[in-house]
């Protein structure tokens, strides 16, 4: 009797689990696309690829040298308040960015 009991709560468990609805998947959510790389500020793009030790090319544009980390320079003109960020890689640059007014050391 006991095993019949056990049967048929079994077969209405399974039963009810059957009705029950799918579980649901999360909606996959798109990684948001990343932010492009800042371009070039103005008049700068044709330093890509030159060489990092001429620093010529940059003093006679006005601007002079701020600090330096590792193949990171950190460049300052005064005239219109521009900070630019150049990183070299293998003694040529190969990024040129518009710094934070702070990296330049200047407030």
């Amino acid at each position: 009797m006991k095993f019949r009991n056990f049967l048929g709560a079994s077969a209405l468990a399974f039963g009810l689990m059957a009705c029950a609805e799918p579980a649901r998947q999360p909606t996959p959510v798109a990684a948001p696309a990343p932010a492009p790389a800042p371009a070039p500020p103005p008049a700068m793009s044709d330093l890509m690829g030159t060489r990092m030790a001429d620093t010529s090319i940059l003093t006679s544009r006005g601007f002079r040298m701020a600090r330096t980390r590792g193949a990171t320079q950190y460049w300052w003109r005064d005239s219109d308040q521009l900070c630019v960020r150049a990183v070299a890689s293998r003694g040529n640059y190969r990024v040129i960015q518009q710094g934070q007014i702070a990296e330049c050391g200047a407030t």
